[in-house]
């Protein structure tokens, strides 16, 4: 059992993995989107307008070259960005299929968005709270193209995005379909309907806290994103096994 006293786990996201059969990869027209878009953002820019937002990002997590944003009837709403595998962690890009600073971009890159709002960017910072799926095809090269496409939302104040990594020739690596985000702001209610996801086996989820302050430091390394996620998949082990985590080896 349990030590007497031992604060009780709290799960703050969960899902399901599976393998699939190998298949081609997913194609994105990606000179047809760059040629409908229109003038944009360097990294420069889009870095001042998340400090604006509340969030201040370190080196390891600015992998923006620049943004853009288009719309065609095909593929309605989208921007299109450039990223690049920061130099300060490139020696690390071995470790990775989906490496942390290039998903992260990944997302910031949904600011190309608020290029075509009539009212300006959000004056928050966006929070996801639900992905209803993520599809990893191949690791993703440290140069790459992100298209987001902005999906039809469920509720007022809730952005649903779908995103595509991929390289210049259009194949897609990595896959995020319903991503739902919201504006987070100081007293927003902090329930959210996301959709049903499997239970973990052994391990009992429980509300995530509210965030305590508008913005947040985006300032962890991959080394320590590395660390949180071994030690939690070696719990999850320990609860399903029902075996002591310290008898689990991580490169076993």
């Amino acid at each position: 059992g349990e030590a007497s006293g031992q604060a009780q786990e709290s799960v703050h996201a969960q899902g399901l993995a599976v393998w699939s059969a190998e298949h081609p990869a997913p194609q994105v027209e990606i000179q047809t989107l760059s040629a409908a878009t229109g003038p944009g953002l360097d990294a420069q820019q889009c870095y001042e307008r998340f400090e604006r937002m509340g969030l201040a990002y370190g080196e390891a997590h600015r992998a923006l070259s620049a943004v853009q944003a288009g719309q065609s009837e095909t593929a309605g709403r989208y921007a299109l960005a450039q990223v690049q595998l920061p130099a300060s962690v490139t020696g690390t890009a071995s470790e990775y299929v989906l490496h942390p600073s290039m998903l992260d971009a990944a997302l910031q890159a949904s600011i190309g968005l608020t290029l075509q709002q009539e009212t300006g960017p959000q004056n928050g910072p966006m929070v996801p709270f639900a992905l209803e799926r993520l599809w990893v095809g191949a690791s993703v090269p440290a140069t790459a193209w992100v298209v987001v496409r902005a999906q039809q939302a469920d509720a007022p104040g809730v952005h649903k995005l779908d995103i595509d990594l991929c390289d210049e020739t259009g194949r897609v690596y990595v896959r995020l379909q319903g991503l739902t985000s919201r504006v987070w702001s100081a007293g927003a209610p902090a329930e959210a309907t996301v959709p049903a996801m499997p239970a973990v086996p052994g391990v009992v989820a429980e509300p995530a806290a509210a965030p305590e302050a508008a913005g947040h430091e985006a300032r962890q390394s991959a080394g320590d994103l590395k660390e949180q996620a071994t030690q939690y998949l070696k719990r999850l082990l320990s609860s399903t096994l029902k075996v002591s985590a310290q008898r689990i080896e991580a490169d076993a």
